[in-house]
C-alpha cells in the first residue's frame, strides 16, 4: 500500500510524463544523421523508447526528409518537404500513410501489368491460331575455315500451317525457346514472306550466329529440342489480298 509521500511522488511522476508526452511528443532537430539515428540526446532517448516498427517507420521518414532537401526526393516518390516541428510521433503517422500509399499503388499497377499481359496472351492466342507454328528441326554446325563458316551456327526449319481460310502472304513473330523449367535463354526473331497457301504448309529455313561467350547461344546450341519449351509470339499475319487488313498483336480481330 502506498502511503502519502509515494502517493505524491507518483501523482507528481504522472503529471511530468503526461506534460512531456513521452517519446512521441519529441520535436525532430533540423539535423538528423540517418545512419545512426542522433540529433541530440533527447531525440536518442526517444528512438530507444519505440518499437522496431516505429524506428523502423521513423527512419524512412527522415531519409526522405534528407532526400527531399537535397532534391532528390523524386527518387523514392512524394518525400514530404521538410517541415519545422514535426514531432516523432507525426513523423511515424506520416511514414505509415506514405507505405499505405506506396502499397496500393504498387498493387494497382502490379494488376493493371496482369491485366495487360493477359489481354496480349489473349490477342496472341488469335494469331496463334490463325497460322500454327511449329519448329520441326535444329541442327548446330561448328566453326569450318574449310567451309567457310567463321563462328559456330544453329539451323532451324520452322514450319507455318495457315489456317487463315485466305492466302497469306507473310508472317513475323518470335520463337521463345526456354528449359524444361521454363527459364528463358533465347530469343529468335522470324519473318517469312514467301506466301502460304490456304490450308497448306510452308517451311522457313535459316539460322542465327553463336556468341561463344554468350550462355544463351551456347545452350541453344547444345540443347536437344525435345529438352525445350518453344513459345511462338507472334506479331502480325499479312494477307496476301491487299484489301485484307493484316491480324496484329494490337490488333487481332480485324477481318
Amino acid at each position: 500500500m502506498l502511503n502519502p509521500t509515494s502517493f505524491r511522488s507518483l501523482a507528481i511522476g504522472l503529471l511530468l510524463l503526461g506534460a512531456c508526452g513521452g517519446p512521441k511528443s519529441v520535436v525532430l532537430p533540423d539535423d538528423i544523421n540517418p545512419q545512426t539515428m542522433t540529433g541530440n540526446a533527447e531525440l536518442q532517448e526517444a528512438v530507444q523508447a519505440l518499437s522496431e516498427e516505429e524506428r523502423g517507420l521513423l527512419l524512412g521518414y527522415v531519409m526522405r526528409r534528407e532526400l527531399g532537401k537535397s532534391g532528390l526526393g523524386g527518387l523514392v516518390g512524394s518525400a514530404p518537404v521538410p517541415e519545422k516541428g514535426i514531432t516523432v510521433g507525426k513523423a511515424i503517422d506520416l511514414q505509415r500513410a506514405w507505405v499505405a500509399e506506396k502499397e496500393t499503388r504498387e498493387a494497382q499497377e502490379k494488376a493493371m501489368v496482369e491485366e495487360a499481359a493477359k489481354a496480349r496472351e489473349s490477342q496472341m492466342a488469335v494469331l496463334r491460331d490463325a497460322v500454327f507454328v511449329n519448329v520441326a528441326a535444329k541442327k548446330t554446325l561448328f566453326q569450318s575455315f574449310e567451309a567457310r563458316r567463321y563462328s559456330d551456327e544453329v539451323h532451324f526449319e520452322v514450319g507455318f500451317v495457315n489456317r487463315t481460310g485466305k492466302p497469306v502472304a507473310g508472317v513475323k513473330g518470335t520463337l521463345v525457346f526456354s528449359d524444361l523449367f521454363g527459364d528463358e535463354f533465347k530469343r529468335l526473331n522470324i519473318s517469312y514472306d514467301d506466301g502460304i497457301g490456304i490450308d497448306s504448309v510452308a517451311i522457313w529455313k535459316g539460322y542465327v550466329d553463336l556468341n561463344q561467350f554468350n550462355a544463351g547461344d551456347k545452350k541453344l546450341a547444345s540443347t536437344d529440342l525435345d529438352k525445350m519449351q518453344i513459345v511462338w509470339e507472334p506479331e502480325a499475319v499479312v494477307f496476301a489480298d491487299k484489301n485484307t487488313p493484316p491480324l496484329t498483336a494490337s490488333n487481332p480481330l480485324s477481318k
